[in-house]
C-alpha cells in the first residue's frame, strides 16, 4: 500500500526547508533598510518610504525654543507580486527525496529572482563607482569606498565570488579572514548572483540608508478553494556567506501554498512575497564596484 502524505504534513515540511534554504540565499537583505511585514499588498502598489533630509539648525544661547524646521521627504518603491508554482505527482510525493530537490531548485530560482529585485538600485547612475576587475580588487579600493562613506553609521560590504576571495588569507597558515570589523566594514555578505544590478556590476559598500526595501504578502483570496492550504513563513535573513553584527537580521515573511487537483491528482506549491527596491537617492550613502 502506497503512502499518503497529507498537505499539512507537505506544508510544514517546505515551510522548514523555506527557511535554511532561502535564508541563507538572501542575506545580503541584512545590509539594507527594510520594512518587512505581514501586511498584504497589490500588484504594483507604490509605497512611500519617509526619509529625513534636512534637520533645524542648532542654536547657539537661544532666546527663542520654538524655531527651526525639519524637512522629511520619501523615496517611491514600486511593489510588485514575485510567484513561483511547481508541481508533485502522486508518484513524487511517495518519495520524500524527490520532494526535497523540487522544493530546493524552485527555493533557488525563487530566492534569484528577489535578490534580482534586490540588486536592481545598484547602478552607477545611484551611486559613485570604482572600476577594478575582480581579481584586481585590494586594500586600496575598500579604503575608497570607506572614505566615502565615512559618515554612514553602518557600513556594510557585499562583493560576489572572485572579489570576496581578495578578502582571505594568502596563507593557510594565516587564520584572519573575513570577519566584522574587517577593513571597517560591519558587515561583509557573500553574493554570487548580480543579473538584477546595472553593467558589470559585482560589488556593493554602503548603508541601510542608501536602499529602501520594502516586502509584505500579497493579497488572498482562498474563499470557496476547496483543499488550498496556506501559511506565512518567517525566513530570517542570515546564513553562510554573511557576516555582520548581531546573530541575525530581518525576517522576510514568504506565503507558502499547497493544493490539490482533483482531477490528476498532483500536487502544487507555491511560494508568493511582495517586494521592491529602490534607491533613496543618498549617494554619498554607497558605492558600487564594476569590472569594465
Amino acid at each position: 500500500m502506497a503512502n499518503n502524505l497529507t498537505s499539512s504534513l507537505i506544508l510544514d515540511t517546505i515551510g522548514k526547508r523555506s527557511v535554511t534554504y532561502l535564508g541563507n540565499i538572501l542575506a545580503p537583505f541584512s545590509a539594507f533598510s527594510t520594512d518587512f511585514s505581514t501586511e498584504s499588498f497589490t500588484q504594483g502598489q507604490n509605497v512611500r518610504i519617509p526619509v529625513a533630509t534636512v534637520g533645524a539648525t542648532v542654536q547657539t544661547n537661544p532666546t527663542n525654543w520654538e524655531s527651526g524646521d525639519s524637512n522629511i521627504s520619501n523615496v517611491n518603491v514600486l511593489v510588485s507580486q514575485y510567484s513561483v508554482s511547481f508541481q508533485l505527482t502522486p508518484r513524487e510525493l511517495n518519495n520524500g527525496f524527490r520532494l526535497d530537490q523540487l522544493v530546493d531548485i524552485n527555493l533557488q530560482n525563487f530566492g534569484n529572482k528577489l535578490i534580482d529585485v534586490a540588486f536592481t538600485p545598484f547602478t552607477t547612475t545611484n551611486f559613485s563607482n570604482i572600476t577594478v576587475a575582480q581579481s584586481s580588487l585590494v586594500g586600496a579600493n575598500l579604503q575608497t569606498a570607506w572614505a566615502g562613506i565615512a559618515k554612514v553609521p553602518v557600513k556594510n560590504l557585499i562583493l560576489d565570488g572572485t572579489a570576496y576571495s581578495k578578502l582571505l588569507p594568502t596563507s593557510l597558515t594565516t587564520e584572519i579572514g573575513p570577519r566584522p570589523g574587517l577593513a571597517g566594514f560591519d558587515g561583509i555578505y557573500l553574493n554570487t548572483r548580480w543579473t538584477g544590478a546595472g553593467t558589470n556590476i559585482y560589488g556593493f559598500a554602503g548603508g541601510a540608508g542608501a536602499v529602501a526595501m520594502v516586502s509584505g504578502l500579497p493579497e488572498t483570496n482562498s474563499d470557496g478553494m476547496d483543499g488550498l492550504e496556506q501559511s506565512v513563513v518567517s525566513i530570517q535573513l542570515g546564513g553562510r556567506g554573511s557576516l555582520g553584527q548581531g546573530p541575525s537580521g530581518p525576517v522576510l515573511p514568504v506565503l507558502t501554498s499547497t493544493w490539490l487537483s482533483m482531477a490528476t491528482r498532483t500536487r502544487w506549491v507555491s511560494f508568493d512575497v511582495m517586494l521592491g527596491a529602490s534607491a533613496t537617492g543618498d549617494t554619498a550613502a554607497g558605492y558600487v564596484f564594476k569590472s569594465a
